[in-house]
């Protein structure tokens, strides 16, 4: 997988994922309902994080469904699931490597995940094989198109392009486009019943629909300058302009699916 956060970064991961959950747990909870989340039901949270979106599936399905949780590490999933419910269980695993149970979940979940991964087809392949015949899953990504095209004040643009720049040249970066692949990708694999919502925000300064991604680059930064790849104090300044009260931008689509494995 493209996406490790490191030990010393851990503190502001957890206020991200606070954030994150804050932004975009009633979006999910919109996706999973649409996807028939109910009582009793066999679910699977891949990529589970703080564990905010497991907490909130296994409220639902209650004692008499089950709800597998796995990351590739767990350490952040008392966030959310200090005392998770007996109907829930944690468990360390790559969907990269396969699935961690074959035809059997009722409804799959992923947020946030594929686009990180070195090869996003092979994770959703796996996730297809998890599901039941006629299971559903629920997936979203973000799609950074409009965001980049999008007139953005300097230096925080310019250090943008630079980022940007960047992951163009680096096989294993974030994959910035993979929004707008979800769908054709769907379909491959062999999905049925493909529906899609996309969601954008106002980023303003200093607020925490801005903190989400302004966290990720201070932690990132100093490794980046120390490697040589950027100008430290371009991005010094873009991460002060994205704190100030005047500063605010459109988020990058959040696109949000629902599709089900043939009966």
């Amino acid at each position: 997988m493209a996406y490790q956060v490191p030990t010393s970064a851990r503190d502001a991961e957890r206020q991200r994922h606070h954030i994150l959950a804050e932004l975009l747990d009633p979006h999910t909870r919109a996706q999973l309902n649409r996807a028939g989340l109910t009582a009793g039901q066999r679910c699977l949270d891949i990529g589970c994080g703080g564990g905010s979106v497991a907490a909130m599936m296994a409220g639902c399905v209650g004692t008499s469904g089950e709800v597998l949780a796995v990351d590739i590490n767990l350490a952040l999933t008392d966030l959310f699931l200090a005392n998770p419910p007996p109907q829930l269980t944690l468990r360390e695993h790559n969907i990269e490597e396969g699935p961690p149970q074959t035809d059997h979940f009722d409804l799959v979940h992923a947020r946030a995940l594929l686009e990180h991964l070195i090869n996003p087809a092979a994770g959703l392949r796996h996730m297809h094989q998890c599901l039941r015949p006629g299971g559903w899953l629920a997936i979203s990504g973000s799609d950074w198109s409009l965001f980049d095209q999008q007139a953005m004040p300097a230096p925080f643009g310019e250090f943008m392009e630079q980022l940007r720049r960047l992951g163009n040249h680096q096989s294993d970066s974030h994959q910035r486009h993979f929004g707008s692949q979800l769908l054709p990708m769907l379909s491959d694999i062999g999905f049925e019943d493909t529906h899609a919502e996309g969601h954008v925000w106002l980023m303003r300064g200093g607020k925490p629909s801005t903190e989400w991604l302004i966290l990720a680059l201070e932690w990132a930064v100093p490794s980046l300058a120390q490697q040589g790849l950027i100008d430290e104090d371009l991005a010094t300044r873009a991460i002060a302009q994205a704190r100030e009260p005047d500063f605010a931008i459109l988020s990058p689509v959040h696109i949000a699916a629902t599709a089900r494995r043939p009966a």
